[in-house]
C-alpha cells in the first residue's frame, strides 16, 4: 500500500480521558506503524501535550475553554473538568437548555468548528492530504469537510455512535430543528466517499436508510497498552469470594439498567445459607452518585457489593484480569451498543456476564464464546447465572479468531484499505459533493 497522508478530525484526543479518545489514539498509532502519516486535528479543550508538534497534533481553539463562557454556561471550571476521571458521576453542573437543545447538531458548531475550519484550511494550504477522516460524536465534527467545498480531499466519516439512529441526545424541541438535523446527517453521509460504523447495526442503518457506502470497523483492544501496565496497579480482590467485577457507571440511562441485577443480587443474598462454593460479590470500579449509593447500601452492608470508587484506567484493566468474571451492562433498547470496556474485557480473557440481550455487544460475546448473555430486565435469568457462578466457575473457551477481530492492528488495516477505496472513488469521478 502506498504511504498516505491522513488528516483525522476528532473532538476528543489524549490527554482527554473521554472514551471517544481511545479509538483514534490507537488507530493513529497503528496507521503510522503501517507506514502512513497521520495529522490529528482536535480541540484545545483537551489540553496540550509536550510532543504535540512532533506527533502531528493540531489543537484548534475552543470557546468552551473560556473561563467566562464556562461560568455563563454553568459548566465546571476547566481545571476541574480536565482532572475528572472518565466515568465519574456528574458534578451537578449542567449547561443551559438553549445550548443542548438549540444548536443543531450540537454546540460544537459555534464553540469549535469555526477555528477547526481555519486550521484545516491552513493544513491543506501547506501540505498535501490524501484523505480526511472525521469521527463523531459530536456530530458537528463531520460538518467540517462540507465547508471545504470542491477542494476537500477524499473523505471517510466515522460513526462511533449513530447520529439519528439510536442517538445519544433527546429529540429536538421543534420540527424545524429536527428537519435541519436530518438534512445535515443525510448530506454528510451521502457526500462522504465512505461511511464507517463501529457496529453492524449502525452500518446497516447508514446503508439502508441513507444509501451510504458503509463499512464496519469495530473498536478493539490495543496490545501496545500492555507496555504501560503494571500488575501492582490492580485492586486487591479477596480470593474467599467469587469476584464479579464491573467497570464504569452503573445506572446509565435513568437507572433502569440495574433493576434486574439488584433483584437478582437480593435473591442471592436471601438464599445465602444454601449457597455452595464461594460467595459471589459484585466489585464496582467506578464512582457512585447519591441515588446509586442508596440503592446499593443494603447489599454493601451484606458484603454482596463492594464499591471501590473511581480508579485509573490502568487499575481497572489490571483488576479485570484478576477477576473471576466480568459484568457488562449496555444501554436498554440500543441495538448498536457495544461499550468500549467490552474490548478490555475480551483482552482480560475472563468470562463475561453480559446483561445486554439485543445489542451488538451481545453478538460479540456470543460469537467469541466469551461468556453468557441475558436480558438486563430478566431478574430470574440473571439470578440463575449468578447462582451457578457461586456453585462452580464458568467454563471459558473463546474462539480465538473472533477475539483477533477485536484486537489491533486489524481495525487500522481495515481503515487503511478504506482510505485507498475513498481515494480511488474520487479519482474515478465518483466523488459525491454536497
Amino acid at each position: 500500500m502506498e504511504p498516505r497522508h491522513i488528516l483525522v478530525a476528532t473532538y476528543y484526543y489524549p490527554p482527554s480521558t473521554n472514551v471517544g479518545a481511545h479509538r483514534w489514539e490507537s488507530m493513529t498509532r497503528h496507521l503510522r506503524a503501517l507506514g502512513h502519516r497521520v495529522t490529528i486535528l482536535t480541540s484545545a479543550l483537551n489540553g496540550l501535550a509536550p510532543d504535540d508538534a512532533e506527533q502531528g497534533i493540531v489543537r484548534a481553539w475552543d470557546l468552551q475553554a473560556s473561563t467566562q463562557l464556562r461560568s455563563m454556561l454553568r459548566r465546571a471550571p476547566l481545571e476541574a473538568a480536565a482532572n475528572a476521571k472518565a466515568g465519574a458521576p456528574s458534578d451537578g453542573t449542567t449547561p443551559p437548555r438553549w445550548m443542548t437543545h438549540g444548536l443543531v447538531p450540537d454546540s460544537g458548531v459555534v464553540t469549535w468548528l469555526p477555528s477547526a475550519l481555519r486550521e484545516t484550511r491552513r493544513i491543506l494550504r501547506r501540505d498535501r492530504v490524501d484523505c480526511i477522516v472525521t469521527t463523531g460524536p459530536p456530530d458537528s465534527v463531520s460538518l467540517l469537510p462540507l465547508m471545504l467545498g470542491r477542494r476537500r480531499p477524499p473523505w471517510i466519516v466515522d460513526f462511533r455512535d449513530g447520529w439519528r439512529f439510536e442517538p445519544l441526545r433527546d429529540g429536538w424541541p421543534t420540527d424545524c430543528q429536527d428537519r435541519l438535523d436530518a438534512r445535515l446527517e443525510a448530506r454528510v453521509v451521502r457526500t462522504a466517499e465512505v461511511a464507517v460504523g463501529v457496529s453492524p447495526p449502525i452500518v446497516d442503518d447508514l446503508a439502508s436508510r441513507l444509501g451510504a457506502r458503509a463499512a464496519w470497523v469495530p473498536n478493539a483492544w490495543d496490545p501496545c497498552i500492555e507496555q504501560t501496565l503494571s500488575p501492582d496497579a490492580a485492586v486487591d480482590l479477596d480470593s474467599k469470594f467469587f469476584n464479579l467485577v464491573y467497570t464504569g457507571r452503573l445506572t446509565g440511562a435513568g437507572g433502569r439498567v440495574i433493576e434486574g441485577l439488584l433483584e437478582a443480587l437480593n435473591r442471592l443474598e436471601l438464599r445465602g445459607a444454601d449457597a455452595v462454593g464461594r460467595k459471589l460479590r459484585l466489585v464496582v470500579l467506578g464512582g457512585l452518585d447519591k441515588r446509586e449509593e442508596a440503592l446499593l447500601a443494603p447489599l454493601q452492608q451484606a458484603g454482596r457489593v463492594v464499591a471501590v470508587g473511581q480508579v485509573s484506567r490502568e487499575t481497572a484493566i489490571m483488576t479485570q484480569r484478576e477477576a473471576d468474571a466480568l459484568l457488562l451492562l449496555t444501554a436498554p433498547g440500543r441495538a448498536s451498543h457495544a461499550t468500549g470496556k467490552l474490548y478490555e474485557y475480551l483482552a482480560a480473557r475472563r468470562p463475561v456476564i453480559a446483561l445486554a440481550e439485543g445489542s451488538a455487544a451481545a453478538s460479540i460475546v456470543r460469537d467469541a464464546r466469551a461468556g453468557v448473555v441475558v436480558s438486563a430486565a430478566d431478574a430470574s435469568a440473571i439470578y440463575d447465572v449468578l447462582a451457578r457462578l457461586e456453585a462452580e466457575p464458568l467454563a471459558y473457551r473463546p474462539v480465538e479468531r473472533e477475539l483477533d477481530r477485536y484486537r489491533f492492528p486489524g481495525p487500522a488495516m481495515e481503515i487503511a484499505g478504506l482510505v485507498e477505496d475513498a481515494i480511488a472513488m474520487a479519482a474515478r469521478g465518483n466523488r459525491r459533493d454536497a
